[in-house]
């Protein structure tokens, strides 16, 4: 091949070349141009555009400070205002206003309503906190939620007190309080208010209970007898 048409052919590549990086470049600086990082922004660290800095965020393609009210803080989050109460306020629309703590109660960490909460032995009773009556035979229980008392074992609650519970003759109390508060002790049943004799009859044995009978294998329930299946 003659040089003249091999120089020919390397310029026409050259020019060729030479166009599509000024095309890749325009269009890069297009793109770049598009999405340009706002004031108090910084670029992603991957992928494309950008966040907001600490402080402030995002409206309208633009990154405007965040108003923080007195006795507040800056959070984190993305979401909600952008910021919190400190412990001891609690927010009301742009501001954070002062808990009022009662007498006899102590402050939340956590910021919700009413940001207090009483301390043991006492309720909350509107905005205050008053002494729980704890009957005789009675006890504080541990529920923060639902602060109360709880009778003594062998006791049940009784309106306000703590009733003794009687337990019958070959009976026994239960784990439970409520109800009758006692069960029978195996072999019996219970009846009215005492426990019964179980009175088991041939072929017969009680249930995992004990309060009941039942036929042994190859053996059927006629009235108060076990019969032979066959």
């Amino acid at each position: 091949m003659p040089i003249a048409t091999r120089l020919k052919g390397r310029f026409f590549c050259g020019v060729l070349f030479s166009l599509f990086v000024i095309t890749q470049s325009e269009a890069a600086f297009a793109q770049a141009a598009g999405s340009q990082v706002p004031e108090n922004a910084s670029p992603r660290s991957y992928g494309s555009g950008w966040d907001c800095d600490p402080g402030y965020r995002a409206e309208n393609k633009t990154c405007a400070a965040i108003v923080v009210p007195e006795n507040a803080y800056l959070t984190r989050n993305s979401y909600g205002p952008g910021w919190a109460c400190e412990r001891g306020y609690l927010s009301a629309g742009l501001k954070c206003v002062e808990v009022s703590l009662p007498v006899n109660a102590y402050m939340l960490s956590e910021p919700r309503p009413p940001g207090w909460r009483c301390n043991r032995g006492y309720m909350p009773v509107a905005d205050s906190c008053v002494a729980i009556a704890v009957p005789s035979n009675g006890y504080l229980d541990d529920n923060d939620f639902r602060p109360s008392w709880t009778c003594e074992r062998g006791y049940q609650k009784i309106a306000d007190g703590c009733k003794a519970i009687a337990v019958p003759e070959n009976g026994y109390l239960s784990e439970r309080a409520y109800g009758k508060g006692w069960k029978c002790d195996r072999g019996y049943k219970m009846e009215a208010e005492g426990c019964a004799f179980l009175q088991l009859p041939a072929n017969a044995y009680l249930n995992d209970k004990g309060d009941r009978w039942q036929c042994a294998r190859e053996f059927q329930r006629l009235g108060d007898a076990c019969v032979s299946r066959q």
